[in-house]
């Protein structure tokens, strides 16, 4: 089953008593109409390990281009009809071989304070 990298569908939300029913009006970006039309946008991207395992992000955004209660869905799937599938996870560019440990780099603004607290300690 292959999957799609990028996609936009439109779609009409409806509230019948308790539950709320999504209705696909177009496979495609299509102009909003109406107050309870909204795009959803899909972005699929298959695991460099094993490329049958998928990520998929489901955004919701109104026709002012705002995702909807600022909330994102992600679903992992295997699109090959396995039920499991096992990889290993080889080393990154930034890891040392004899090192199992992951590398977590240090974030930018810790390594600007990191510069400047030890510049204020070499002037006392």
């Amino acid at each position: 089953m292959a999957y799609i990298p990028r996609c936009t569908w439109t779609v009409e939300c409806q509230k019948d008593a308790d539950e709320l029913e999504i209705r696909v009006v177009a496979k495609k970006a299509l102009e909003l109409t109406k107050s309870d039309q909204y795009h959803l946008q899909i972005n699929s991207k298959g695991n460099k390990a094993c490329p049958s395992l998928v990520r998929s992000i489901f955004l919701l955004k109104d026709s002012n281009y705002k995702i909807v209660n600022g909330v994102a869905l992600v679903q992992y799937h295997i699109n090959s009809g396995e039920e499991k599938v096992d990889f290993q996870v080889p080393l990154h560019g930034n890891s040392r071989k004899s090192s199992k440990a992951p590398f977590y780099p240090t974030a930018r603004p810790v390594r600007n304070r990191i510069r400047l607290h030890s510049a204020a300690l070499a002037t006392h």
